[in-house]
């Protein structure tokens, strides 16, 4: 169930407030490839877009230990152990990506939202999804 999923907000609320400022729609800044889908690359790309947006400060492409503490001062260092694959105190694209595919959120928001079983979003559908998921969106626009 998506309700148990909600602390990923602490992951995505970067990327879907500056998307929402930036772009007439999160769906088209979502949907890279303009064919009015949204796949799982695309979404899972969109998160870890998000997580770098929100994180990584000097903009480096990596985000450091102390990048993260900047953002969350009072964690317990859950987010880097989670997206850290190797351990050396900063996290990649790469091992971002694993962690976002690997943690599954983006499949199930897909497969929740896919109503028509074809392996993609389309506008009407995520319309739909959004709609019936206010808590989620709500959370992301509060940056929890």
């Amino acid at each position: 169930m998506i309700h148990r999923l909600l602390p990923l907000g602490l992951l995505l609320p970067g990327f879907f407030l500056s998307a929402c400022r930036e772009k007439d729609s999160l769906f088209t800044t979502l949907d890279t490839n303009g064919d009015h889908k949204l796949s799982l690359t695309e979404l899972e790309n969109g998160v870890a877009d998000g997580l770098f947006k929100t994180y990584d400060a000097d903009h480096d492409g990596v985000i450091s230990t102390a990048e993260w503490r900047k953002q969350d001062p009072g964690g317990d260092g859950t987010f880097m152990r989670q997206r850290d694959g190797n351990g050396d105190g900063r996290i990649t694209r790469a091992e971002a990506l694993a962690s976002i595919h690997r943690r599954g959120f983006c499949k199930e928001v897909l497969q929740q939202s896919d109503s028509n079983n074809n392996g993609v979003t389309d506008p009407a559908e995520a319309k739909i999804w959004v709609s019936d998921h206010p808590e989620i969106i709500e959370r992301l626009r509060l940056g929890d």
